[in-house]
């Protein structure tokens, strides 16, 4: 019985996930917005006054920031965004019977 509850919820959650991947950008923003106004009002804000603008602000603050860093860990960790060593070069010069070389 428990393992067929626990299916059950885990078929849930999966059709769920999946059709949050089909929500268009617009859809997805505005299940976030849903998700932070509901965030401000369990705060006790309440819709259109200045704390709860201030809430939705502060939360489109922290949104931001963790966007921030998480790209510039990305961008950390990524090869692509690292510059390339300057080249190695090597100079030879020869005089009589000896040759010198500088590598640089």
């Amino acid at each position: 019985m428990i393992n067929a509850y626990r299916g059950a919820i885990l078929l849930a959650l999966s059709v769920t996930y999946i059709l949050a991947g089909c929500a268009s950008p617009a859809e997805r923003a505005a299940q976030l917005q849903a998700r932070e106004q509901a965030t401000c009002e369990r705060y006790g804000f309440q819709p259109g006054t200045d704390s709860f603008a201030q809430c939705m602000m502060q939360i489109d603050q922290a949104n931001q920031n963790r966007r921030a860093a998480l790209a510039a860990a990305y961008m950390q960790s990524s090869p692509l965004f690292h510059p390339a060593p300057p080249p190695i070069t090597t100079t030879c010069s020869s005089m009589g019977g000896m040759t010198t070389c500088n590598t640089r």
